[in-house]
C-alpha cells in the first residue's frame, strides 16, 4: 500500500496466534461512507491497492486486508497448516470488521467483496446479523456446477473431484501446480469444493447450512457482473442473490459489452479499472440514501 498521510497499517491478532494486517485509506471527506474490501480466492492484498485509491479518490473511506495464507498472513498453507471458511468466519473477520468499525465510528459501512470475498462476507454480516448499510458483490456468485453449461460445467464438476484428491494427497491444495488459486489450505478447497457439489455453503465445522442465515438478510445489496467473466457469469450471481431474504433489495447490474471501457475486463483486471462502476455505485448509494458526497 503506497505511504502517505491519509494511509494506515493495523496489525491484527487471532486468538489462534494468526497474524495479519489491516490497511486502511482515508477519504478527505470524513463522513463519507466506508467501503470494507473482501480479497478473492488466492488474491493477495497489495492486489487491491489500484481499486482502493480510485475508491478514496471518489470520496470513499477504504479497508482492505489478506485472507489466511497471503500476503501480510503470518501463515502459509502446508500439510499440517489447515483452515477453512468457518475459522476465516469466527477468527479473522470480526477482528477485521471490529478494527474498521473503531476506526470509522460513526460512517456508513459496506462490505464490498470480490468472488470468493463477496460470499464469505455476506455470510458473515448474515450470521452475526450486523449492522452494516448494505453489500456490494463484484464478480461473484456461487461456484455452483448448474451455473455454467456444457463443457465449462463439466471442468467445474471435475475440479470439485480433482482438488479435494488432490488436497488430502499433499496435505493442502497445491494451486500453484494445478494454476487455480495458488497454495491453498486442505479444508478451505474441500468447503470451495463441497459448494460446486451442492450449491450451498455448508462448510466444516457448521452443522448447519447457512442459507438458512443468509436468508434472513434484509439489507441492500448491489451485485456488479462482466460479460467476459467465466468466474462469475450471470447464472451464478443470480444464483447467489436467491439465497437472501426478500427484504434485501437486491439489485444485479450486468454490464453488456458496449457498456465495457474495453473488452478485455475479466475477473481480475476490472480492479485496475474500476473507475466505470463509479456512476453505477452512486447512483445505487442516492437510491438507497447514502451519499458519498
Amino acid at each position: 500500500m503506497p505511504p502517505n498521510q491519509n494511509s494506515a497499517c493495523i496489525p491484527l491478532k487471532t486468538a489462534d496466534s494468526h497474524q495479519f494486517e489491516l490497511y486502511i485509506k482515508q477519504s478527505d471527506q470524513s463522513d463519507s461512507p466506508v467501503m470494507l474490501l473482501f480479497p478473492a480466492l488466492g488474491v493477495k492484498a497489495s492486489f487491491y491497492d489500484p481499486l482502493a485509491a480510485t475508491l478514496s479518490a471518489a470520496g470513499y473511506h477504504v479497508a482492505w486486508f489478506d485472507h489466511r495464507g497471503l500476503g501480510s498472513s503470518s501463515l502459509r498453507p502446508k500439510r499440517g497448516v489447515d483452515y477453512g471458511y468457518e475459522t476465516i468466519l469466527n477468527q479473522d473477520y470480526p477482528l477485521v470488521v471490529d478494527a474498521v468499525k473503531k476506526e470509522f465510528p460513526d460512517q456508513a459501512l459496506f462490505f464490498m467483496g470480490h468472488s470468493l470475498g463477496a460470499q464469505l462476507s455476506a455470510i458473515y454480516a448474515a450470521k452475526k446479523r450486523l449492522k452494516i448499510q448494505g453489500l456490494i458483490h463484484v464478480a461473484a456468485g456461487t461456484p455452483y456446477y448448474k451455473n455454467w453449461k456444457g463443457r465449462e460445467r463439466l471442468r467445474l464438476m471435475l475440479a470439485s473431484v480433482i482438488f479435494p484428491v488432490f488436497s488430502i494427497a499433499f496435505g493442502y491444495f497445491p494451486g500453484h501446480l494445478l494454476k487455480f488459486a495458488g497454495k491453498q489450505s486442505k479444508t478451505l478447497m474441500l468447503d470451495w469444493a463441497r459448494t460446486v457439489r451442492s450449491g450451498n455453503y455448508r462448510p466444516k465445522g457448521t452443522r448447519q447450512s447457512y442459507e438458512k442465515v443468509m436468508i434472513r438478510t434484509e439489507i441492500p445489496i448491489l451485485s456488479f457482473t462482466f460479460p467476459r467473466d467465466f468466474f462469475a457469469p450471470p447464472q451464478a450471481a443470480e444464483h447467489l442473490s436467491l439465497k437472501y431474504g426478500p427484504g434485501s433489495k437486491m439489485t444485479h447490474l450486468h454490464f453488456p459489452p458496449e457498456k465495457m471501457p474495453h473488452g478485455q475486463i475479466n475477473h481480475f483486471n476490472w480492479v485496475k479499472e474500476a473507475d466505470f462502476l463509479l456512476p453505477s455505485l452512486e447512483k445505487w448509494l442516492n437510491s438507497i440514501h447514502i451519499f458519498s458526497n
